[in-house]
């Protein structure tokens, strides 16, 4: 397959729960510009293959400065970044030890933050205040409610199925974490104390508030089950943890408390009738659609994870919450209510209810044009013998390192993560955007040989060859009609 002359935009993703919508988005607009857009699991440009472009990461944190120095001088590709935890975190001095490094900053082209208070914190450490960018973040746009038509149906199917849920998203990979043994631990040490002595008065705290939340948590489960029987408590754990532990925890629930880790939480914020969380991004997720939010937790308020909860109902005592589910039952307007909209709009940047059709994907489209990146064409050849010979090697490589119980443990935790992705998927996406956003009629999608897929624009031919090959579904004489006018 060859794709004519055009920049290329290359869109990792680590996480597919968390980010495959919002990548997906930020793809078909960039593909609406005219550039090729290359997605797929991290790691997917090691082969090389792909023409020099700009290589787009989900955060800059201090271990990504040698791959990032390799991208560019090895492969010509320009970096930027957004960093997906960027938006919660526990104080600047943690997030910016933890999450960033001066060599990093140093390398990227662009970095985009959720809003001004990310901006500031990174301005103020490392200066650059030119590639430091408040544009909001891609998983904003797919928040708002104006999305809501990527997760109705699903969430439609899960009222239908479970009636009403109190929802209790997880996020203690620090305690058991999918990679088993003491690699929570020992990542979160790593991160909170690299290089500061300022940041390791906040270690033993940190950890002391999230065992002590984590065990209000397995108190409060079976405790609402017991009291809610007519709900269903749904636990929702967080990508990095231990899946065999929370199903070792759950065989002593009632039968109305459960455990689902598929497919995206959003569908399942908008099912909710109550999100109940200790410090998770995904109440702010849940604000903006409106929900009642309690947070549990037993924290300090020096080392909480403070934006999640200040825009939350708060407890710290079974007692407590019980209180605020039966206020929040009774009327969401019963629970203590918040300036939700002034709070969050120092950490976040959104484009409000986006009815002028504008996108924060959108504004980072306008940085990435002032780039200086090469316009070349691209000949997959990534499925050639010499790239299937080469990715053989790998694959023997890493399969005789399987063998070793940690390498093993690392690729079961990768896939868990990210299981991969399919091109029906980032179709399917794409059909809902078109049709909701009358935007992106010229945008196909095809599997390349690595296994990662190609979102482009194509030409009138490209546009007629692709009805016949099965690459672009929809209303075909309504998209021809578009493509030929």
């Amino acid at each position: 397959m060859e794709i004519s002359s055009r920049r290329w935009l290359y869109l990792p993703v680590e996480i597919k729960n968390r980010e495959l919508e919002s990548r997906v988005l930020l793809g078909s607009v960039a593909a609406d510009r005219g550039y090729g857009v290359v997605i797929g699991k991290t790691g997917f440009l090691n082969d090389g293959g792909f023409p020099a472009g700009i290589f787009f990461d989900g955060n800059f944190a201090p271990h990504k400065a040698d791959d990032w120095e390799q991208l560019t001088s090895r492969f010509s590709h320009r970096v930027v970044s957004t960093c997906e935890e960027g938006l919660v975190f526990h104080s600047p001095e943690i997030y910016l030890e933890g999450k960033s490094s001066k060599e990093t900053v140093g390398i990227a082209s662009k970095i985009f933050t959720w809003g001004e208070r990310q901006r500031e914190i990174l301005v103020e450490r490392y200066g650059s205040s030119n590639k430091i960018i408040a544009t909001g973040s891609p998983r904003a746009d797919v928040w708002l409610p104006r999305f809501n038509f990527l997760y109705d149906a699903a969430a439609c199917r899960i009222k239908e199925q479970y009636g009403e849920v109190i929802l209790f998203p997880s996020n203690y990979g620090t305690l058991f974490h999918a990679f088993k043994g003491d690699y929570g631990l020992k990542y979160f040490e790593a991160t909170i104390s690299r290089d500061s002595s300022q940041c390791e008065r906040f270690q033993s705290p940190l950890l002391s508030e999230k065992r002590r939340n984590f065990e209000l948590l397995l108190e409060l489960i079976p405790l609402v089950a017991l009291t809610y029987p007519e709900k269903n408590i749904v636990v929702r754990p967080h990508p990095s943890e231990d899946l065999e532990v929370w199903r070792e925890f759950s065989r002593s629930w009632p039968e109305n408390a459960q455990i689902h880790s598929h497919g995206s939480i959003s569908p399942w914020l908008r099912a909710a009738r109550i999100i109940i969380h200790s410090g998770c991004t995904t109440a702010i997720e849940a604000a903006l659609l409106g929900k009642s939010i309690i947070c549990y937790s037993k924290g300090n308020s020096d080392v909480s994870l403070n934006l999640p909860n200040m825009i939350s109902a708060r407890g710290c005592t079974v007692s407590q919450i019980r209180k605020l589910i039966d206020e929040a039952l009774e009327s969401p307007q019963t629970l203590p209510s918040f300036p939700k909209s002034s709070i969050l709009s120092e950490y976040l940047r959104t484009h409000g209810d986006g009815s002028d059709g504008t996108l924060v994907c959108d504004q980072i489209l306008a940085e990435l044009d002032q780039l200086d990146v090469p316009i070349s064409t691209f000949s997959d050849q990534t499925g050639s013998i010499k790239s299937r010979l080469l990715h053989s090697i790998r694959k023997q490589k890493n399969a005789l390192a399987t063998l070793r119980g940690e390498k093993r443990r690392w690729r079961k935790y990768q896939q868990q993560k990210n299981p991969g992705i399919e091109v029906q998927e980032v179709q399917d996406l794409i059909d809902k955007f078109r049709n909701n956003l009358d935007r992106f009629h010229q945008v196909i999608v095809s599997r390349l040989g690595s296994g990662a897929i190609c979102i482009y624009r194509a030409d009138p031919y490209e546009m007629v060859n692709s009805f016949s090959t099965g690459r672009i579904s929809g209303d075909r004489s309504s998209l021809l009609v578009r493509v030929l006018d």
